[in-house]
């Protein structure tokens, strides 16, 4: 992995904290959803279990939309 995200084949969790959604790129929350089998359930479903596994408590509409559009 040479720092492209188009080439990302992991989810980096953070160690200390949740990190940002808007700074988590597209590439990589699709991994994350893959790395889960997110592929059931509603949007919604797969949105509140990706906020989870990042470590988000509170899923605002601008954070569920941009995990939602990912998944």
């Amino acid at each position: 992995m040479n720092g492209q995200c188009s080439e990302w084949s992991m989810f980096r969790y953070s160690e200390n904290s949740s990190r940002p959604v808007d700074e988590i790129s597209i590439q990589e929350l699709k991994v994350l959803a893959g790395e889960w089998e997110l592929d059931t359930g509603s949007q919604e479903e797969k949105g509140a279990a990706m906020a989870k596994l990042i470590g988000i408590k509170r899923l605002k509409a601008d954070v569920k939309e941009r995990l939602v559009g990912s998944s």
